[in-house]
């Protein structure tokens, strides 16, 4: 895989804080960062208009509908990671420390793993690395993912690391990245990988739309993979273009099992409790967000898509914000821009079958990602869909429910109003046309009457909200400086002990 140098990476990329990099391939925070409170409580403010790229991050809080990022502030830069590729085949991003902090030096690279022969690295983590490596005996060129930290690795980053192995080891797909061998070396797991000789394809992206069509095929060759995974027990729960890698031909694999889960596991103590939020937010399904890790399945995954084929038709995603936890607020309360209104030339059926796979409730997206797969199918065939789109009536449903309170006060005010024009209407038949000039006034000074009730009682149901929402997120907020304190001093403790 073609690897841009660090200053060649998208100029927002420059806007971010340091502390906001994911979590890297092997699913673990990269540096322990100390976390000023006082960047909590911007997290919480209004924020800046600054754009960003969004990253993978895990919340684990009680908190779980608003929980916040792993955010410090930028001051408190010291051991801060940074996304990096450093050359062609990786199965993931990785990321690696910053020259002017690295504190220890890196290893020297071994010449041998197991029955691989180690040729360069491809990418490195805080705990783990991905080498370009030459297996002797079917004399094949593969990468060889390794944990490295041994001891220092938490048993959930090491269940995460043989989670990946597992749950690639079971999936046998010419649009998924295969993996070949596990084992170990000198006590370190590793295994080895199907090596893809080019780009990720957020990399080809670059934030730019693709052709509808191009985009239509794309998707229903990933929504096909996603289903064989589905089929096999697998949910992927982090589809994004970075994750997705292009062979030389142009053919998508999707890679970075990290997060991946089985469907039959009830329990999912490895990697997720409830109110533990996981993934990218820009790419995440409501569900996901609100950290109801057991109400994810397949729709999860096929939201995911929905989101990276919004990306393919507009060359953004559908939800973006300057900070992860207002992106994951967006997710969780607000309905998509149709892409049409973002590039007018779009076919509506693709927007429809776009729009289908980002519904809110996971019971109105498709059956599978199948049907997903097909209605594009149909697409490109210039069959009709199946999808349908959202109507009016729909729409204003859908508005009511999301807003009950201002939904009844509009109610209640639509019918005063058609009572009251009854009244008159009946009132004003049945007077001497010498009484209609009197009707008349009496009535426009009992409408202004009504109008001025009606204007008070809103101010005070919006007063009344108002306070509501902000005692609930006042106890929200403390609740998670409270979790964060809690955070630091047991990350502390645990670096004091060791």
């Amino acid at each position: 895989m073609s690897q841009p140098q660090p200053e060649e990476r998208k100029k927002t990329d420059s806007k971010l804080n340091p502390a906001d990099k994911p979590t890297n391939a092997f699913g673990e925070a990269d540096t322990v960062i100390p976390i000023d409170l006082s960047s909590l409580q911007e997290t919480l403010a209004p924020t800046s208009k600054v754009p960003t790229d969004d990253r993978d991050f895990e919340i684990d809080s009680p908190v779980a509908k608003t929980s916040v990022p792993k955010e410090a502030d930028e001051s408190s830069s010291q051991g801060a990671t940074q996304d990096f590729v450093v050359d062609s085949g990786a199965t993931a991003d990785f990321t690696a420390e910053s020259a002017p902090n690295q504190k220890h030096k890196q290893p020297a690279i071994p010449k041998m793993i197991g029955g691989y022969e180690i040729k360069r690295i491809l990418g490195r983590g805080g705990m783990g690395i991905v080498y370009k490596a030459k297996q002797k005996k079917l004399d094949r060129v593969v990468a060889l993912k390794m944990v490295l930290a041994g001891s220092h690795a938490s048993s959930e980053q090491l269940l995460r690391f043989i989670a990946e192995a597992k749950a690639v080891g079971h999936l046998q797909h010419p649009n998924i990245v295969q993996i070949f061998d596990v084992g170990e070396h000198e006590g370190l797991p590793f295994f080895s990988l199907e090596y893809v000789d080019g780009d990720s394809l957020d990399k080809r992206l670059q934030g730019k739309p693709l052709a509808p069509a191009e985009a239509a095929k794309l998707l229903e060759i990933l929504s096909r993979a996603m289903q064989y995974a589905h089929d096999h027990g697998i949910l992927h729960r982090d589809l994004k273009p970075a994750n997705v890698l292009l062979t030389q031909d142009g053919v998508p694999k999707i890679t970075d099992f990290g997060l991946a889960k089985r469907l039959e596991d009830a329990d999912d103590s490895s990697s997720t409790r409830t109110g533990t939020i996981m993934g990218t937010p820009s790419y995440m399904s409501p569900e996901q967000a609100s950290g109801s890790v057991h109400e994810l399945g397949p729709a999860t995954d096929q939201y995911s898509l929905g989101a990276m084929l919004y990306e393919f038709l507009t060359g953004r995603p559908p939800f973006l914000a300057a900070k992860a936890v207002e992106t994951i607020l967006k997710v969780l309360r607000e309905e998509p821009v149709p892409p049409r209104q973002l590039q007018s030339t779009l076919p509506l059926d693709l927007e429809t079958i776009c729009l289908k796979a980002l519904q809110k409730d996971p019971r109105s997206r498709y059956g599978s990602c199948t049907e997903l797969a097909d209605d594009l199918s149909r697409f490109l065939k210039g069959e009709p869909i199946l999808a349908r789109p959202v109507g009016t009536v729909e729409r204003t449903w859908r508005w009511c429910r999301r807003n009950p309170v201002v939904a009844s006060l509009l109610a209640t005010s639509m019918l005063l109003l058609a009572g009251t024009a009854g009244v008159s209407s009946y009132a004003a038949m049945s007077l001497s046309a010498k009484n209609k000039v009197v009707v008349a006034a009496n009535e426009l000074a009992e409408t202004r009457r009504l109008q001025a009730v009606q204007k008070q009682l809103e101010a005070e149901e919006s007063k009344k909200l108002a306070e509501q929402n902000a005692d609930v997120a006042k106890k929200q907020a403390l609740g998670s400086v409270q979790t964060i304190q809690n955070l630091v001093f047991e990350v502390n403790r645990k670096l004091s002990d060791a």
